[in-house]
């Protein structure tokens, strides 16, 4: 619960224009346990939730990036001692669905900065 006049963050993943997202992925190993929205949507939750949206910055391409270097280090296995792949498992898979739906547009990342 925020005062009124506050400032509210988000950072989420979301559908992205590109078709359904290719599992596995960081947040989950298959469809059935994800729950991307569009970014209209997000919007519309937000503002359902008496947000007034003050800034957006779509993070999509700092993410592939961020994504894609992750993947050749794994795949290098030049990756630090503790790392992704202790978490996840299946991180290589993972990163690399990562990748592919970020350069699809099968997902996105946004930021939304919100005032209650």
């Amino acid at each position: 619960m925020l005062k009124p006049d506050r400032i509210f963050a988000v950072y989420d993943v979301l559908q992205g224009e590109g078709g359904e997202a290719l599992y596995p992925v960081p947040w989950a190993r298959d469809r059935s346990i994800s729950h991307l929205v569009t970014p209209n949507e997000m919007r519309g939750l937000l503002e359902g939730a008496g947000f007034r949206i003050e800034a957006e910055e779509d993070s999509t391409e700092a993410s592939e990036a961020w994504f894609r270097h992750a993947a050749a280090q794994m795949a290098a296995s030049t990756a630090p001692p503790v790392g992704l792949r202790q978490f996840l498992g299946d991180a290589i898979q993972m990163t690399r669905n990562q990748v592919r739906n970020l350069v699809e547009r099968r997902i996105r990342t946004i930021t939304y900065i919100c005032r209650s």
